[in-house]
């Protein structure tokens, strides 16, 4: 699933056949503002976060080695996983505690 606002950004909802998903190629087109480029690429993770809470997915995954990438996943309720090459995940169910 792709999410687009026209000319300014975009990015992908990979779906897979297990409880989670990813997003990644997050995108904004070169010469917007900063302002411009977070509220663009923010409509764009709000997006992907909804239509795969949606399709029933229990767990978001993205990876980034931008630290920037990390401060937005962090905004929207990620947890940060690793360091170096970051990965992020977003529980879209409870997790079991076993």
């Amino acid at each position: 699933n792709g999410f687009v606002v026209p000319g300014k950004a975009a990015g992908f909802l990979y779906k897979t056949d297990s409880s989670l998903a990813l997003i990644e190629n997050l995108v904004a087109a070169p010469g917007l503002s900063r302002e411009e480029r977070n509220v663009a690429v923010d409509a764009i993770v709000a997006a992907v976060i909804q239509r795969a809470r949606e399709l029933g997915f229990q767990l978001l995954l993205g990876y980034t080695v931008l630290d920037v990438v990390v401060e937005r996943a962090k905004r929207f309720g990620f947890m940060h996983v690793t360091q170096g090459f970051h990965l992020v995940a977003l529980p879209l169910a409870p997790i079991d505690q076993a």
